[in-house]
């Protein structure tokens, strides 16, 4: 901080205390508008003037923007709002006028780490209050500022990165380490200023169950985090943090100060950015840590520009998570390339490519959506700015530097390699569209002049001057002259050239050392690497072997030292497109010899040698030359040195660069909006890479934003064709971004080791729906055909094989996930007998393990069509007869025409909703059929025996669920003993301030009361329809455009949350993100008889039986057309006490089941249910039909039931397609 105190003012500080800070900071500040963020944020270049602009409202007395959390690609805060004791809200949209007025409750508050108020404002309410040292700080400003009549601007930019780094208060994000502040200062709050519209007892009641919450979470967390020492020193801290807030709320005294003026004149701080800054945006895969030259070019010069005053982000690929971090002024995107299945780029050379640059453009796309972008750079290395050269809507310069074609040229043997011929082209179709070309070289300008329908600039490269401050590490011999070269050892860097004529170098010169820094490689067009051919073939010459050093790869610090302590460099490349390894010599003042070929022609001057390529005899003279001369040596030296200075330094490139690239944006005319699918396609085309139809679908895949950076189905897809402990473990990554437990993975195996389907376990990951899971709702009716054609190719891949045994294990892998096996040995005789593949593959498909594992078999029959002589068909059962094998087979037919209709008329909207609803109908038809099969198959004594053993069973669930009610009441009792008791204790704490205990008392009694009331169903209905809020439809248009965008109907998923559904008008409470509808699900805007369905997921254990039963229902029912129905999902109360009762399920997971486990008070669990239970209330409330689709399913720690009600009979469904084996059903008579 002394280094700036010429240009800020700095305030020391000793003690701990963020008010009390703020108010010094305050005092100091000399401007009109006051700014505070947090030490471990990061703020955005335009956060000033983003919040400048907030202010242009006289009204407004503060503002504040965005928090982007600490990976800058998920929001930590947007628009928020707190009740009077201290409950945040953080689901609010526009407009925020109810917010907004003195008494407001809940207000708006602006978050602390990016908020800025008028001085004066802060001078009239008297600063921070100094009573709070931490938490609610800026919430309770926010409330005076707005009581006293003052607006609040909520911006949608301004943003800054929160990091959330360690300190005294907490170890990360959510784990608080320190609670005692933050309780005091919530008891306290809500004590000051929440009981004008509630009583005290209401107020305490609220923060009773908030701080129990606090000791839950923190006994949680510290165990999770390996400190449970810490627990009982963390719960003290929470006892004590009630008693003061208490203490304190009801003294509910405002430690205001008195601001006045400020302390010294407004200090302007002049900054670098200046009118004429940009901002740009570079695409390289490569960027430090990971670095080359393309990697070199783009840091240094992305570097250099953000020091100029630009806005400089940079696009990189990442191994880990997707991020966003401000490294040496450069705003660096982290994304990692997710290996997924697309279909039409399954065989090509180019998927890893193509998909590797889809994910950086993608990110380049949503950059520029929120801060548009003046010009992108990229290299021609890897296509990497064919996507961002398609895209009008900002110019791209594509840079030049080392082509495959110039490889190819140098290595034929890479011209065996498919993918390396694949790319060639591609980069030619690259290179051809560029708008701009960025030649770094007058080689690769003149290279380019012929190759592009762009444009070319010469802008020639620099290097940030690697001199500074090495010192050359001294010489074991004196009197020697080092040679030294410093690349990969490849034929391209010509080490074969130098190798060639080292030993008549050495024996012409005593002196002479040589040093080789650098990777061993094998593109040497021999079976060898150049190091292990030298030494092998100078083995007997120890003369030769004892004076050349192969160091191999060493750091930067080692590289430099070595230029340091060399007096001549040697780079007899074959082709460079620019050098950067003269340059590196020439700033440590050493003489070069380099090849007189594409960018070294530019570099060297009087500083050193060119030879031509490939002529190792004028190498060998102009080396000689130098190692005999020191003076020329010196004198080269020193003018190359001069060069560096005057040209080559890396301010004279970003010079150049800036300038180019600010001509570039300024010329740009601006169109379009993205890139058009048909666009990319031609390019694939023109390559030779697809045909005109793949390249339209893959296009359109890898161009989707909804599919990057992750795309769930297409991940799984590729994951359901890899082995087991990988396909979990990924699972597991994709869907909760973390490894699955030791037990997790352990339960998964068995289930996968026992043949089970992992469709299933996809099924149990994370939150349920109609179909639905984190990787998102109806995800099997997409992922299923996706994963047929994923078959499909693997089995046909399989009949190519020209083995049998490859035949083998590559169908086993594909239809069954699994390898041969002991079997092996007799289907290759089986093969060699004559048996064809063809058979072979329908009896692995109608097999009872595929069926088992769900592997989807509609390719069956055009891959491996049927005979009537089939032995197969006798051993595994006529295909033709089963008809859940042939809807099974219809539903695949399905897909691929609507496949074949998307690719000619771009998947018109009406139609494709249409199929994919046939289609799933008849899935669901093969899905009846199965289970009706199965049941007709079963043993009629084994069934009977079994109805008997499931009636024993559920007498005894129902036993223990009652006896478990029980158990709860009591407990429920003896939890509002120890609040009374916790009452009492603060009353002898307490002489004073408590006059209206009696409320608080009373309030738990009543609540206590009321919970017994809820159990027996005795609670009045709820409130009148009348009071409850309008529904708001968020959706423009309103419900016609849901209905145009649905496909005609209306089906509605109810407290959609934050996992919406496609296809469903998405209702919710919360304006969230995605939802269409807001509203309470006992007033919705929709017509009696005008729905088509109801989903409810999770919804109705939220409400009290007798409401739920009298009210709820009946209204949802009214909503339904006479063919709708309606889905509930919720928890099963008997699986789950049987669960329990059997060790499956710990007490605790048990209790969070039973009672929820929110993400804020007031919505837990008022209500359980059996399937026997819904079902009776469902044909009670005058459904004419209830059917249970599942109970007792597992998901995450609960067990779950699904059931659909119908208000009408439906007409009979036919007897192939009726549920056999439904474990309950009911209908009215």
């Amino acid at each position: 901080l002394e280094g700036w105190s010429d240009r800020v003012r700095v305030i020391n500080f000793d003690e701990v205390h963020l008010g009390k800070s703020r108010n010094l900071g305050i005092r100091a500040a000399a401007g009109d508008v006051v700014a505070f963020i947090d030490d471990d944020a990061v703020p955005e270049p335009d956060w000033v003037s983003g919040l400048r602009a907030g202010f242009e409202d006289e009204r407004v007395a503060g503002a504040g923007g965005l928090v982007w959390d600490h990976t800058g690609v998920e929001l930590q805060y947007r628009y928020s709002a707190c009740s009077r004791i201290g409950d945040p809200r953080f689901d609010l949209v526009g407009p925020f006028d109810e917010y907004m007025y003195p008494g407001a409750d809940p207000f708006m508050y602006l978050q602390g780490t990016n908020c800025s108020f008028r001085r004066e404002a802060l001078v009239e309410i008297g600063g921070f209050d100094e009573t709070i040292e931490y938490y609610l700080d800026e919430v309770e400003v926010c409330m005076q500022l707005i009581d006293r009549g003052h607006r609040l601007a909520v911006l949608d930019g301004a943003a800054v990165h929160h990091h959330y780094l360690p300190s005294h208060l907490r170890a990360n994000r959510t784990t608080w380490t320190h609670p005692f502040p933050i309780v005091k200062n919530r008891y306290y709050f809500a004590l000051s200023h929440g009981c004008a519209e509630r009583s005290q007892g209401e107020v305490l009641l609220e923060l009773d169950t908030w701080a129990k919450g606090v000791i839950a979470g923190g006994r949680r967390e510290l165990k999770r985090i390996g400190q449970p020492e810490q627990i009982d020193s963390y719960i003290e801290q929470v006892h004590r943090g009630i008693s003061e807030g208490v203490t304190l709320g009801l003294a509910a005294s405002r430690k205001s100060v008195e601001v006045g003026e400020p302390e010294g004149e407004f200090r302007p701080f002049p900054t670098v950015a200046g009118e004429h800054s940009r901002r740009y945006c570079f695409v390289s895969g490569e960027y430090p840590p990971d670095v080359g030259g393309v990697g070199r070019f783009t840091s240094d010069t992305a570097r250099g520009l953000a020091a100029e005053g630009h806005e400089v982000h940079v696009v990189t690929r990442t191994d880990t998570a997707h991020r966003i971090d401000v490294e040496r002024g450069v705003w660096v995107h982290r994304v990692p390339i997710q290996d997924r299945y697309i279909p039409e780029l399954e065989n090509s050379p180019l998927r890893f490519n193509l998909e590797h640059c889809a994910a950086l453009y993608h990110e380049v796309d949503r950059l520029h959506r929120r801060r548009p972008v003046d010009l992108v750079s990229a290299p021609i290395w890897n296509c990497e700015g064919l996507l961002p050269s398609l895209d009008q809507r900002f110019p791209t310069v594509t840079t030049l530097v080392t082509t495959i074609e110039k490889v190819l040229e140098i290595l034929p043997s890479w011209q065996e390699k498919e993918h390396i011929r694949a790319l060639a082209k591609l980069e030619v179709e690259t290179l051809r569209r560029a708008p701009f070309v960025h030649a770094n070289s007058t080689a690769t300008e003149r290279s380019a002049l012929t190759r592009t329908e762009g444009t070319v600039h010469l802008a020639h490269f620099g290097l940030d001057d690697p001199s500074l401050g090495v010192v050359a590490a001294s010489r074991a011999e004196e009197g020697t002259v080092e040679l030294l070269f410093v690349g990969r050892l490849e034929r391209r860097k010509g080490i074969d050239l130098l190798l060639e004529i080292l030993p008549e170098l050495l024996d012409l010169w005593p002196e002479l050392r040589v040093r080789i820094v650098g990777r061993d490689t094998p593109s040497t067009e021999m079976d060898a690497t150049y190091r292990e051919a030298f030494l092998l073939q100078y083995a007997d010459r120890p003369s030769v072997l004892s004076r050349v050093e192969f160091d191999g790869e060493l750091t930067d610090d080692e590289v430099r030292s070595a230029y340091a302590g060399c007096d001549i460099f040697c780079a007899p490349s074959r082709y460079e497109s620019f050098g950067l390894v003269l340059l590196e010599a020439m700033s440590f003042s050493k003489p070069v010899v380099a090849c007189d070929e594409g960018g070294m022609s530019d570099l060297v001057e009087d500083n050193g040698i060119l030879v031509p390529i490939d002529d190792s005899a004028a190498l060998s003279v102009a080396l000689s030359e130098l190692i005999g001369d020191a003076d020329k040596r010196e004198q080269m030296g020193r003018r190359g040195r001069e060069l560096f200075e005057q040209t080559w330094q890396l301010d004279h490139a970003v010079a150049r660069t800036d300038e180019l690239y600010g001509l570039l944006a300024d010329s740009w005319t601006p169109s379009a909006s993205g890139i058009a699918p048909k666009d990319l396609a031609d390019v694939l085309v023109a390559a030779g890479a697809l045909n005109e139809a793949d390249a339209l679908a893959a296009a359109a895949t890898l161009l989707a934003p909804d599919r990057s950076p992750a795309d769930l189905i297409g991940g799984v897809v590729r994951l359901l064709l890899c082995g087991d402990a990988y396909f979990i473990h990924q699972v597991y990554l994709l869907s909760y971004g973390r490894d699955p437990f030791d037990w997790e993975l352990e339960v998964q195996m068995a289930h996968l080791a026992r043949g089970g389907s992992p469709l299933t376990i996809l099924r149990g990951l994370g939150a349920p729906g109609v179909g639905g899971t984190l990787i998102g709702a109806g995800w099997e009716a997409e992922l299923v055909p996706l994963w047929s054609r994923a078959v499909r190719q693997q089995v046909v891949a399989a009949l190519a094989a020209s083995e049998n045994q490859a035949f083998l294990e590559q169908s086993f892998h594909a239809i069954l996930r699994r390898g041969v096996g002991p079997d092996l040995d007799e289907l290759l005789a089986q093969l060699a007998e004559g048996r064809t593949r063809e058979d072979l593959l329908r009896q692995l498909a109608l097999s009872d393990e595929a069926a088992a594992k769900e592997i989807p078999i509609d390719w069956l029959d055009e891959l491996a069509p049927t005979s009537a002589s089939s032995p197969s068909d006798q051993r595994s059962g006529s295909d033709s007869s089963h008809p859940a094998r042939r809807a099974r087979r219809a539903a695949g037919s399905l897909r691929r025409v609507a496949t074949e209709v998307s690719s000619q008329a771009s998947r018109e909207h009406e139609l494709a909703q249409r199929l994919d609803r046939i289609e799933a109908q008849l899935l669901l038809i093969a899905q009846a059929d199965s289970e009706r099969a199965q049941t007709e198959n079963a043993d009629t004594d084994s069934a009977q025996l079994g109805k008997q053993a499931q009636f024993v069973d559920q007498m005894a669930v129902q036993r223990l669920v009652a006896a478990r009610i029980d158990e709860l009441v009591q407990q429920q009792h003896s939890g509002f003993e120890m609040v009374s008791s916790r009452v009492d204790e603060l009353t002898k704490q307490q002489h004073s301030g408590f006059d209206n205990l009696t409320t608080w008392l009373d309030v738990l009694s009543r609540k206590q009361e009321a919970m017994a009331m809820d159990l027996r169903e005795r609670l009045p209905a709820g409130p009148p329809l009348e009071g409850l809020p309008e529904p708001k439809i968020l959706t423009e248009g309103g419900l016609e455009a849901l209905r145009e965008r649905d496909g005609g109907v209306l089906r509605v998923n109810l407290g959609a949350g934050e996992k919406p559904l496609k296809g469903y008008v998405n209702t919710d409470a919360r304006a969230l993100p995605e939802i269409d509808v807001v509203a309470d699900v006992r007033k919705l805007p929709f017509e009696a008889g005008s729905l088509e369905e109801l989903c409810s997921q999770h919804l109705v254990e939220h409400f009290r039986f007798h409401e739920f039963r009298t009210v709820i229902l009946p209204y949802w029912k009214k909503l339904l057309a006479s063919s709708g129905q309606l889905r509930v999902v919720c928890p099963d109360l008997s699986a789950l006490v049987n669960s329990a009762a059997t060790e499956n399920l710990s007490m605790d997971q048990l209790a969070v089941a039973i009672f929820g486990l929110q993400d804020y008070s007031g919505d837990d669990h008022l209500a359980m249910y059996t399937p026997e239970s819904l079902t009776e209330m469902l044909l009670e409330a005058g459904f004419a039909k209830v059917e249970v689709v599942a109970s007792g399913r597992r998901n995450g720690g609960t067990y779950e039931m699904e059931l659909l009600a119908w208000p009408a009979i439906q007409a009979p469904k036919p007897k192939a397609a009726q549920t056999a084996n439904t474990k309950i059903s009911g209908e009215k008579k």
